[in-house]
């Protein structure tokens, strides 16, 4: 399993980083950088997901975020 982390939480990253788990931040999966440039806002990080899903691949999102429309 992997994680994508919302910019709210990205400090559990590399909590989760140490503990051997697969966690990245929204900015390092979907820019390539660990470096923020620009919100990333709520309906891309949604279609990322779902072209990874589509692509076989299961990533869970841990966020903060309330949005009910984010959830897939």
């Amino acid at each position: 399993m992997k994680y994508i982390v919302g910019e709210m939480t990205e400090n559990l990253t590399k909590i989760l980083k140490n503990d051997g788990i697969d966690a990245r931040t929204v900015h390092e999966w979907i820019r390539g950088s660990s470096v923020k440039q620009g919100k990333i806002h709520d309906p891309e990080i949604r279609k990322f997901l779902l072209e990874r899903r589509k692509e076989g691949e299961e990533i869970t999102l841990i966020t903060m975020d309330g949005d009910p429309h984010l959830f897939l």
